[in-house]
């Protein structure tokens, strides 16, 4: 956009209700206006609007108020402006292009100066590979979920909550015979390990089943609980922001541990007072859970907080970090003894606290994330080139227990992941 004559970059964000920027613009002033919106961290602040400017772009010209963000590291241009510039937003497979009445295009991937995401190391160099097998090979067999259904058991204060009396009766959807089939094994299973449990008495509470195929053909149970997260009455508990934990995060942080938790929400128990809200129709006949569901709306703020109070009393070694983000658990240390002393503890902490962890591949690829610095001193955002991604979600996102090494790892200041 070029403001007062001057050309500045912002990143088009249409989930921001207002465009901000850091620096004040030639003849702008700060007026006694004010806006209170969230920050990185989900706390509000009280930031002030400018004086109007002149806004130019695409053979456009208007007259603005933006708020003014000096903690904000780049300038956002919201809905607020992009309403009145009307662009077209078209997405495509090379990316997101803003296209204006004029006919100018903008392909956002272009704007970006360079690609600033690389693979660095793939696994573990020698000797550090054996060493992290060797530890985790020491651990006992029992701290692992063997299998889809091997689901650990908290022994805590059964999980309650209030909802309206007045029950949801909705039948059974019909369902595929090869549908039927691809969740029998799953449901079958659930009910051996006693986390499903026939009805002994019919419940006036219904929701159904689907069987969802997967990818790769297979299929996966999920229950329709929309109508009874309408019915809850209990408010729903924080969990963190994602996006605001990365500020405890330092260049020193060079070795990484990422902890799955086999089927988290599974380990907690359910009161049988509130169990029958949750009744489902399965060949004729009415099961309910004896543990806290996957799909319920208070279902991550409860585990996140009853898991935040069992971490509660755990001893790491120095300079190591622990972030939480519901079941998604991140150790950081400085060290790779250090790591590894830290992923034995907690590994064997949350056996006691009656949890399971899933094993699967342990040494996946690093990333190398490097900083990108806008023009405003001392800020620094991540950015990632479009072809980049796949290896950026394989890394934030580990669906199993994992040790991973970056050494030359940057975090920035100002974004940053889970907090506990």
């Amino acid at each position: 956009l070029r403001v007062e004559g001057m050309d500045i970059d912002f990143m088009v964000d249409t989930g921001a209700r207002y465009s901000s920027i850091y620096l004040l613009p030639p003849g702008a002033s700060i007026t006694p206006k004010t806006v209170s919106l969230p920050g990185f961290e989900g706390k509000p602040n009280d930031l002030h609007f400018l004086s109007p400017v002149t806004v130019t772009i695409a053979s456009q010209i208007a007259r603005h108020s933006f708020i003014f963000a000096p903690q904000c590291p780049i300038n956002l241009l919201g809905c607020d402006l992009l309403i009145r510039l009307c662009p077209m937003i078209k997405c495509t497979a090379d990316g997101m292009i803003l296209i204006f009445p004029d006919g100018s295009t903008f392909h956002c991937s272009q704007q970006a100066d360079s690609m600033l995401m690389m693979e660095a190391n793939k696994e573990l160099p020698e000797p550090m590979r054996p060493l992290a097998d060797s530890m985790l090979d020491s651990l006992p067999p029992s701290v692992w979920s063997s299998s889809p259904t091997d689901i650990g058991f908290c022994n805590i204060e059964p999980v309650t909550f209030s909802f309206n009396p007045e029950p949801v009766y909705q039948k059974q959807y019909p369902t595929s015979p090869a549908g039927e089939e691809g969740i029998l094994e799953t449901i079958d299973g659930l009910l051996e390990a006693g986390i499903l449990v026939p009805l002994s008495e019919p419940s006036p509470w219904n929701t159904p089943i689907l069987p969802v195929q997967k990818k790769e053909g297979k299929y996966h149970m999920v229950h329709g609980l929309w109508a009874i997260n309408t019915a809850v009455t209990t408010p729903q508990l924080p969990v963190p922001n994602p996006f605001s934990a990365l500020g405890d995060l330092t260049p020193s942080h060079k070795f990484f541990t990422c902890i799955d938790l086999a089927n988290a929400f599974f380990s907690l128990p359910l009161s049988p007072a509130v169990a029958p809200i949750f009744a489902f129709t399965w060949k004729g006949r009415q099961y309910s859970y004896s543990r806290l569901p996957q799909g319920f709306e208070l279902s991550p703020g409860i585990f996140n907080a009853i898991l935040k109070s069992l971490l509660t009393g755990l001893v790491l070694p120095d300079g190591v970090l622990l972030v939480q983000y519901v079941d998604d658990l991140l150790l950081a240390a400085p060290t790779e003894s250090t790591c590894l002393e830290a992923t034995k503890s907690l590994v064997l902490w949350l056996h006691s606290k009656g949890f399971k962890c899933s094993r699967g591949k342990r040494l996946t690829k690093s990333c190398l994330l490097q900083p990108k610095v806008p023009p405003k001193s001392g800020s620094h955002v991540l950015s990632w080139g479009p072809t980049e991604w796949p290896a950026a979600v394989n890394y934030s996102c580990p669906s199993k227990t994992s040790v991973h090494w970056s050494p030359q790892l940057l975090f920035s200041s100002s974004v940053a992941p889970w907090k506990r």
